[in-house]
């Protein structure tokens, strides 16, 4: 049996002093109920020896926590710090009254204890009488670690429920309020919404409302629209009152207000409902959708709620906008052959509601039309760099702002020749605010490029450009112009996502307990020249209590799609730094925000660019930090990412262990089974169809290629996958196993593309993902062993009593 050694961290000082570090270390690990005893310490007389005032290790048995005295609950808590999965057990002796919580759930005394990798914190509460003096004893078995009182610890999955994320932020002209929506946690896991408001420039603290978003400030700056469920609300600025305008029977969206704020235009979402059959009827592609049954409305309510009037019959409309005179709006018309849909422009006149169309465009079928914005005879908007033509290969992903001219009907590509995309298109990183902005004679824009979030001013008059300083080094994911400066949200790798005016740091959407506790692993930026002449964007998260006379393995994410790595606020990253690793995050050749040439290269690549970019940035990272354990390599990624997973698992030996989540596996089934390969193929398939490409859809297809498997591979999928059909990782699962290979196949019921559907299977795709990194890349399987022992059925076929009746022969 192993013996728990304890290194108590913290040097011993006086009394007083001592007490109150104990007491700030509590407000983090009390259970639902109980409040901070002031009278809670380590005393000087427990069983922690010292010399030269350093505690000495101590074995856990010996272990002697606080006498009570006073005639109630008392409670004894310390931290519990260990290097890699542990399974044992707790034994609590000396009280009968005992309650035992480890990371806030109860555990009962003798009971069985499996904590993974970092700090746990322990909290024991018991019962004393009168003058009662009592001590209790803790002892682990087959655990060993370090014992703190330091409550600072690295993210774990227990603080997943902490985290908040604003995901859409505006203000009013003046910048005098601000409202953020922010998605929060309950401690199951539950998401639930609230538009923080902040007034007077005030940013102490908020007035919630809660379960709304959608927020719209008034162009006089006297209230405020929201949207609660499927009713509109308004919240006057003056006096805070809150009044219902108008309650829908199906889903709102896009809230607008004309110019002198007393018409408030928006949609309204139909979804046909089908009579049940035993079978349907599909006549046209669109029709596989999971959509195409939905229809919106555009509607409009005076600001009092008493009149309602439909403006736009239901359409496949992608986006609007109103200047009071007249409403434009851009509809997707599905057709039976490439592009399969065009993109339709009208405009309506707002006194007599007659109709015309302004012209039908090669653009936006699979990348709907962005955001729009009406400025006299021109509307501007974001589409995609080249129009739709199977011959010239592109990425039409690839996004650029353009002007619309009514009267002529001409489009116009401004940004095209920029590397900018228009839009936030990083992985894990949401956009905060509306992509366009009008602003005096410009038109102000959110970008990505190189992975960041820039921001840029084209003026109209002129076409010059102009690029808007931002808060350096974060992330910027939003942003609002105001006569009181620039506001906008950021984050990076270890800081929290906030809210800035200029430099200057306003607000942190995090709980400020979470703040206190939760320490971030520092992370550095990283630029090469690949052998292709491309600079490779990077960033390299240092594992949690770094050493640098220390090796580490390495775990390298990417997406090898479309999508740009950066440098966003994840706890996934912090969560695997906590676990020991390294984390590199490397964007290949293909992704947006780098030129249309970078981003073209994602056409029929599939493996062949975007393999050969991660393995020559791996080496080349590996050779830049020699803390990285050459021969301790991982990968994972999900959806394109996924398929490059499964392509590496037979490319190349680099890689000790690789994980695939929710991953093509054969390039003719993806781009026909689900509703999207087809769509997504106009881009990653360009020119090509699996009747004239056996050399993309076959010989670059992992299916075809499992006999090469080298490298042990872990498949996750959803089984409700519409995007990449489970099948695609249920035949590679197949193939593999049949050629006797190393893997090991999870499905996540009823989870469709990303697994994240159900908190908890969010958190087990990340306990199995660590599990499989630490049994291939440490040589530790007893986190991997633990998970697939507690989470197989133990098949047991009992005697069929109900159903038969004879006599069991006694043994």
């Amino acid at each position: 049996m192993k013996k728990l050694t304890i290194f108590f961290i913290v040097v011993l000082l006086s009394l007083s002093v001592f007490s109150a570090t104990v007491d700030k270390a509590l407000e983090f690990m009390l259970p639902a109920g109980y409040t901070v005893n002031p009278d809670i310490y380590i005393s000087k007389d427990s069983t922690f020896t010292t010399e030269n005032g350093v505690v000495k290790p101590v074995e856990v048995s010996q272990i002697v926590l606080p006498e009570a005295t006073n005639p109630y609950t008392k409670i004894v808590s310390f931290y519990l710090t260990v290097n890699s999965f542990k399974k044992g057990k707790i034994e609590v002796k000396g009280s009968d009254n005992l309650k035992i919580y480890v990371d806030g759930k109860e555990k009962k005394n003798k009971s069985e204890l499996a904590l993974t990798t970092g700090k746990h914190r322990f909290v024991i509460s018991f019962f004393a009488k009168g003058d009662e003096k009592k001590s209790i004893s803790i002892e682990l078995k087959d655990i060993d670690g370090i014992v703190s009182l330091d409550y600072k610890k690295y993210v774990d999955h227990n603080d997943y429920t902490d985290f908040w994320y604003p995901y859409y932020f505006t203000t009013d002209k003046s910048g005098k309020f601000v409202a953020v929506v922010i998605s929060k946690r309950d401690k199951k896991g539950k998401r639930k919404v609230e538009t923080a408001l902040f007034l007077n420039n005030d940013f102490s603290h908020y007035l919630s409302f809660e379960n709304c978003k959608s927020p719209v400030f008034s162009h006089s700056g006297d209230f405020l629209l929201l949207l609660k469920k499927k009713t509109i609300l308004k919240v006057d600025l003056n006096t805070l009152e809150t009044k219902e305008i108008f309650k829908s029977e199906k889903s709102i969206s896009k809230l607008s207000l004309s110019p002198d704020d007393k018409i408030i235009y928006f949609l309204i979402s139909d979804t046909f409902k089908s009579k049940k059959r035993n079978f349907e009827i599909l006549e046209h592609l669109y029709e596989k959708t999971p959509f195409y049954k939905t229809e919106n409305a555009i509607f409009s309510v005076s600001i009092d709620g008493k009149t309602l009037r439909k403006v736009v019959d239901p359409n496949y409309i992608d986006s609007f906008a109103v200047d009071g005179k007249k409403i434009v709006y851009f509809v997707s018309k599905h057709i039976d052959k490439y592009p399969w849909a065009k993109t339709v422009v009208f405009e309506k006149d707002l006194t007599y509601l007659k109709e015309r169309k302004i012209g039908e465009y090669n653009i936006g079928s699979e990348n709907p039309v962005g955001s729009t914005i009406i400025d006299g005879d021109y509307v501007y908007f974001t589409a995609q760099k080249e129009e739709y033509n199977e011959k010239i290969p592109a990425n039409y992903y690839d996004n650029c702002l353009y002007s619309l001219n009514l009267k002529t009907g001409e489009i116009k590509p401004l940004t095209k020749n920029e590397k900018f995309t228009t839009g936030i298109d990083i992985i894990y990183a949401y956009q905060t605010s509306n992509t366009l902005q009008k602003t005096g004679d410009s038109i102000a824009m959110i970008t990505t490029e190189e992975g960041r979030g820039e921001i840029y001013l084209y003026n109209l008059k002129n076409g010059n450009l102009k690029k808007i300083e931002r808060p350096e080094n974060l992330l910027t994911t939003g942003f609002k112009i105001t006569s009181n400066g620039i506001y906008y949200l950021a984050s990076d790798f270890n800081h929290y996502p906030a809210l800035y005016r200029g430099e200057k740091r306003l607000f942190v959407f995090e709980p400020e307990s979470l703040q206190k506790r939760i320490v971030l692993s520092p992370y550095k930026y990283f630029k090469f020249k690949s052998k292709t002449g491309y600079d490779i964007n990077n960033y390299l998260i240092f594992p949690a209590n770094y050493d640098a006379n220390k090796k580490y393995p390495l775990i390298v994410f990417y997406y090898g799609g479309v999508v740009p790595c950066g440098n966003p606020f994840h706890p996934v990253f912090q969560y695997l730094s906590n676990n020991g690793y390294f984390v590199f995050l490397t964007t290949p050749r293909g992704a947006v925000g780098k030129g249309e040439k970078f981003a073209a290269e994602h056409c029929n690549e599939w493996g062949e660019k975007s393999a050969a970019d991660l393995i020559e940035a791996t080496k080349w990272i590996c050779n830049q930090i020699k803390s990285i354990d050459k021969n301790k390599l991982g990968a994972y990624s999900g959806s394109y990412g996924g398929f490059l997973a499964n392509t590496l698992a037979y490319k190349t030996t680099v890689f000790k262990a690789l994980v695939s989540e929710y991953g093509i596996s054969n390039i003719a089934s993806y781009w026909g089974g689900g509703y999207w390969g087809y769509l997504y193929g106009m881009t990653a398939l360009h020119g090509t169809y699996p009747w004239n490409a056996k050399d993309v859809y076959v010989d670059k297809s992992p299916l075809y290629n499992a006999d090469k498997v080298k490298t042990p591979l872990l498949l996750m999928h959803g089984t409700a996958d519409v995007n990449v059909p489970t099948i695609e990782s249920d035949q590679f699962f197949t193939a593999l196993k049949v050629l006797g290979k190393d893997t090991v196949y999870i499905r996540f019921f009823n989870e469709d593309h990303g697994m994240k559907g159900k908190f908890a299977n969010w958190i087990g795709q990340e306990n199995f993902l660590v599990a499989w990194f630490d049994k291939y890349l440490k040589g530790e399987s007893g986190y991997w062993d633990y998970l697939v022992e507690k989470n197989r059925d133990k098949i047991k076929h009992t005697p069929f009593k109900k159903f038969f009746n004879y006599t069991e022969e006694k043994k």
